[in-house]
């Protein structure tokens, strides 16, 4: 998974970094003799470039991110636009020396005030583009840009209603502030694993929040199943500081159902993606129905026949489960730790 991480951190910026060095040094690099030699120095500075703004993101986002989740959005927007900064006047320093040497790196760095005062710019702007990708949701952003769905599309997702368990007994317990807080943490410490599991954020409401997977293979499937052992993984893994915070270990239920949704954009000045449908229903009334189900996870047998069960989990036969305002009951699961 680190490795995986790491990679989609730095290797498209390697990419770009070739691209980008190759245009630009063509026209105010040294250059070299041969041509061919001078294009190969050219994409190697911006490849290394392009991956050290990479590895420089990967860093910001592991160590510095934690720490400014509560903090204002334009501190954190200023914070990572300063990083990569610092982050691209190190790397084309040690990319100048290492391909050009000591002879022509002096030529090479006069550029670098412009690089860093263009490379400043642009990275304010991708940090205000990222932040707001991150509030809404990179797919959501697309398809809201795209207009993907300002007429009504039929599509099969798979749909996750989640939400904390006793908030309401915490609430008469705790007040409103404090269980306002466990809920920001609960949701900011679980959004990871569900991300990493492909996972978009459709809505969040008091203490649920609804999550949403677009059909794939069997196996792509079951990364909604996936991505619940990892977000239980860590709620344990930081039970000690939950019960130092705040006194308890939150857990949390849910209901996964696959099926047909209707999908389309709502909204007049603030635009969202809704989706609406039967299968909607059926997920809210599962996540309903898993109050009463030991472990508080439940599946319908209709998202279980198209998604295969990750390592670590196991599916527990419920038979004919009834649900709220359906005349006919139906099959579900109970999904737990093997």
């Amino acid at each position: 998974m680190r490795l995986r991480k790491t990679l989609r951190s730095t290797v498209p910026q390697a990419i770009i970094g070739v691209a980008v060095g190759i245009s630009f040094w063509l026209t105010l690099g040294p250059g070299s003799s041969s041509e061919a030699v001078y294009i190969l120095e050219s994409a190697t500075h911006g490849a290394i470039i392009g991956a050290g703004i990479g590895l420089t993101n990967l860093a910001f986002q592991t160590f510095a991110m934690p720490g400014l989740r509560r903090a204002p959005l334009l501190a954190e927007i200023v914070a990572w636009s300063l990083s990569i900064l610092a982050g691209i006047g190190f790397f084309f320093s040690l990319a100048t020396y290492a391909v050009y040497g000591d002879s022509l790196a002096s030529d090479v760095a006069q550029a670098l005030p412009l690089v860093l005062g263009v490379s400043f710019a642009v990275a304010l702007v991708a940090a205000f583009l990222a932040r707001i990708s991150r509030l809404l949701g990179t797919r959501l952003l697309i398809d809201l840009l795209t207009g993907s769905y300002q007429r009504p599309r039929i599509e099969r997702r798979i749909i996750m209603f989640l939400d904390l368990a006793g908030s309401t007994g915490m609430g008469e317990r705790f007040g409103e502030a404090v269980i306002q807080r466990l809920i920001a943490r609960f949701f900011g410490d679980i959004d990871d694993p569900f991300a990493d599991a492909g996972a978009e954020i459709l809505n969040y409401a008091g203490d649920s929040v609804i999550l949403v997977w677009r059909e794939r293979d069997r196996s792509k499937n079951g990364r909604a199943m996936q991505g619940l052992l990892d977000a239980d993984g860590v709620i344990n893994s930081l039970s000690d500081s939950y019960r130092r915070e705040f006194g308890i270990v939150p857990g949390f239920r849910v209901g996964l159902h696959l099926g047909d949704v209707s999908v389309g954009e709502i909204g007049g000045r603030r635009r969202q993606i809704s989706l609406f449908g039967d299968t909607m229903n059926v997920a809210a009334r599962l996540q309903e129905a898993a109050k009463a189900v030991p472990g508080g996870w439940v599946a319908s047998a209709s998202y279980l026949e198209y998604a295969v069960l990750p390592k670590g989990l196991k599916a527990r036969d419920l038979g004919q489960l009834s649900l709220r305002g359906r005349s006919e009951p139906m099959p579900a699961y109970a999904l737990e730790r093997a």
